[in-house]
């Protein structure tokens, strides 16, 4: 592996195990709102995507109107309910995050949910202080997985490619990353773990902030 000086991180699904309570909130508010139960694949794909975008998703398909601002921060503020309620950060988080400040690597946190979000979260888990930037894609046209989110945290952060790593869970992120070129280690939802396309675009997938941590490592 070429020589890491920085590590991007996502943040649903990498620092806190929080894309259940993504799905529960989305079932929820359409439910209570517009009386429209989401299927399984209606949730799958608006993984990772803005939560703007997944409002307005559900909408075009369902075929009504609304706020998307609004309906879109009815949904954060039940997430986060739902992760002060019953969040956990990630299972060996905490021991990475120590080993990468030891090695000095630059970081930064790069995700599609909103500040109001990422604050509150970043802030649960206990990381206030380990991130240099925190860039989301509500400053950007569009989010993952277009690459833009990524390319502004490129612009910042002034170093080469192929000395950053991304860790992704899901396949929007996964796509926005790789489109950025950058090498990608995958934390992959069970949906996605045998994903031929997934698997394409992660350069190893792994189960735990422990596995990734081991790897790391070994090779760096």
């Amino acid at each position: 592996m070429q020589e890491i000086r920085a590590i991007f991180f996502d943040m649903d699904g990498v620092l806190v195990f929080s894309e259940p309570f993504w799905r529960e909130a989305e079932h929820k508010i359409f439910k209570e709102r517009f009386n429209i139960e989401l299927t399984e694949d209606d949730v799958n794909q608006s993984t990772g995507l803005k939560t703007t975008e997944v409002v307005n998703m559900h909408m075009s398909k369902h075929g009504f109107t609304c706020d998307l601002a609004e309906i879109g921060h009815e949904i954060e503020k039940e997430v986060v309910r739902l992760v002060y309620e019953r969040g956990e950060p990630m299972d060996g988080l905490k021991e990475l995050i120590d080993w990468i400040k030891e090695k000095g690597w630059r970081r930064c946190l790069v995700t599609s949910s909103s500040e109001y979000v990422y604050e509150n979260i970043v802030r649960f888990v206990g990381i206030d202080e380990f991130f240099e930037r925190k860039f989301t894609a509500y400053d950007e046209e569009w989010g993952k997985p277009n690459p833009a989110v990524y390319h502004s945290a490129l612009n910042y952060i002034e170093l080469p490619k192929e000395n950053i790593i991304v860790i992704e869970d899901s396949m929007n992120g996964v796509k926005a990353a790789h489109a950025a070129g950058l090498k990608v280690l995958g934390l992959p939802e069970e949906c996605n773990k045998t994903n031929e396309l997934y698997n394409s675009m992660v350069s190893k997938s792994f189960n735990s902030h422990w596995e990734i941590l081991d790897y790391l490592k070994s090779n760096c």
